[in-house]
């Protein structure tokens, strides 16, 4: 199963890119959900590029808690990243 460490890295790790870069979590897990926000909040007070990242979490990152992978293909291709992971 995914790790709220790994997915809140790799979702800031898009946020680097720019303050205008996109970046979402997709997920059946409400226990995921929260544990990847509990860790975004932390990484954020220690992450090196935290003035740019931050500003892309805020604006443009979003958690979409859904019942059900066809509802994450759903929202995933209403968002249409240009990139996008399967975790499990």
């Amino acid at each position: 199963t995914s790790d709220g460490e790994i997915i809140a890295t790799d979702l800031l790790g898009q946020g680097e890119h720019g303050p205008t870069s996109p970046c979402a979590l997709i997920t059946t897990s409400e226990r995921i959900a929260y544990e990847t926000l509990e860790e975004i909040e932390r990484q954020l007070k220690t992450l090196p590029t935290a003035d740019v990242t931050s500003v892309s979490w805020r604006d443009y990152g979003q958690i979409l808690l859904v019942d059900s992978i066809e509802e994450a293909v759903i929202e995933a291709d209403k968002l249409a990243f240009e990139h996008v992971e399967v975790l499990t």
